[in-house]
């Protein structure tokens, strides 16, 4: 929805519903789910939502879905994420969940821009906690020392993010500000998880490789070009953290 240039998929409306054409780069619950939903955009740069079936389909008009196998994902990779390609998909009314109009997906990322962010610091509150777990078994003030800066940097990350979403007259620069802080700060968080751990970390079962991993996800989640643009700035910029 938030690509530009030629869509990915598209939706013909035809008698009784839409024609679906195109490509789903990623769907969630292969073997898991009996159905998804699909988006895909019309003419006018609407676009329209849909209920489909999550398996090999033919229909008797000659529509088809097809599905890859899972993808072999760096994290999470029991939620057996695939991809699509549907062809000529008859997509009945009776299926159709809404349509929005042109340009509606802007206005919902701008509105919802910090919904994402306890993603985020919830994989942060897991890479703390191996902190906390290393410093009792280690018993290194270095350690300990880190924790309490961390945890306390996480507790006002959240504790403004919880306050913007309360004011409505949050500018959408706090708001971005307050998403690329969140993200940033589990990937350091998860990174220190990591290091305390120390060569077991490499181990791909180790929770501080896990949580490590499971920070790239959090990082894009949600990701537009503005969160992108906010998150690097975050990574070069030069000032003093919060």
């Amino acid at each position: 929805m938030r690509r530009t240039g030629k869509p990915i998929i598209t939706a013909l409306p035809i008698s009784g519903g839409y024609k679906l054409d195109g490509f789903v780069p990623w769907i969630t619950g292969y073997g898991i789910f009996s159905e998804f939903i699909v988006a895909a955009i019309l003419p006018n740069r609407g676009s329209v939502f849909g209920i489909i079936p999550f398996r090999e389909t033919k229909q008797s008009t000659g529509g088809m879905i097809k599905f890859s196998q899972p993808a072999k994902l760096a994290a999470m990779t029991s939620t057996n994420t695939v991809s699509s390609n549907i062809s000529g998909y008859c997509l009945p009314v009776e299926q159709v969940i809404f349509t929005k109009t042109a340009g509606w997906i802007n206005d919902n990322d701008k509105s919802n821009i910090l919904s994402a962010s306890f993603l985020a610091t919830g994989c942060a509150i897991a890479g703390l906690n191996i902190i906390a777990a290393s410093s009792q078994q280690k018993s290194l003030t270095f350690i300990t020392d880190s924790f309490v800066f961390l945890h306390q940097e996480l507790a006002n990350c959240r504790a403004a993010i919880r306050k913007a979403q309360k004011n409505s007259q949050t500018e959408f620069s706090e708001k971005m500000h307050l998403r690329s802080w969140a993200i940033e700060l589990a990937n350091r968080i998860s990174h220190a998880a990591v290091i305390v751990s120390g060569g077991a970390a490499n181990y791909s079962h180790h929770n501080a490789q896990r949580i490590y991993r499971e920070a790239l996800v959090f990082t894009v989640t949600g990701q537009t070009t503005a969160i992108m643009a906010a998150t690097l700035k975050r990574l070069v910029m030069k000032e003093v953290r919060e």
